[in-house]
């Protein structure tokens, strides 16, 4: 934080989570998580830590590799991976959830594989979020945070 530095806890230990949130005031960025609530993966954030993100501010990018969306799972599937969204907004709100992919060295097999494929995420969405949430989750959240803490 002296630094002028995010810190991303998305690597982090459950242990290492709450010493960060001891010792830091600013926002935190999980830059690839999901909810742990839904897919119990150790690197899944507790609905606790959540919660302490988004009252700080923070934001959460969600991640579509496969085993973070759902246990056991090669696949991402759009329904999985929107059941993350609406529950990290029904813990935190809407403005702490953004997008996190984690494109870069993951495998499985995706619904969006890549950034060319990205559209499918909205579409998906229309039938129970609105244009502007959508708007908030795909890059409206994420441009307030960067702004905001950089």
């Amino acid at each position: 934080e002296e630094m002028g530095m995010l810190i991303d806890v998305s690597h982090l230990s459950d242990q290492g989570f709450y010493d960060v949130l001891r010792r830091t005031r600013k926002p935190l960025l999980a830059s690839h998580s999901n909810a742990r609530a839904l897919c119990p993966h150790p690197r899944n954030l507790s609905d606790d830590m959540i919660g302490k993100i988004a009252e700080r501010g923070g934001l959460i990018g969600v991640n579509f590799y496969p085993p973070f969306v759902e246990p056991d799972s090669r696949v991402m599937r759009l329904p999985a991976l929107a059941a993350h969204i609406r529950h990290i907004i029904s813990v935190g709100g809407c403005g702490c959830v953004a997008l996190g992919t984690d494109f870069d060295g993951m495998s499985g097999e995706l619904e969006i594989a890549d950034a060319s494929m990205m559209q499918r995420l909205p579409e998906y969405l229309t039938c129970e979020f609105s244009e502007a949430e959508i708007d908030r989750l795909m890059w409206e959240n994420a441009e307030r945070f960067f702004k905001e803490n950089l």
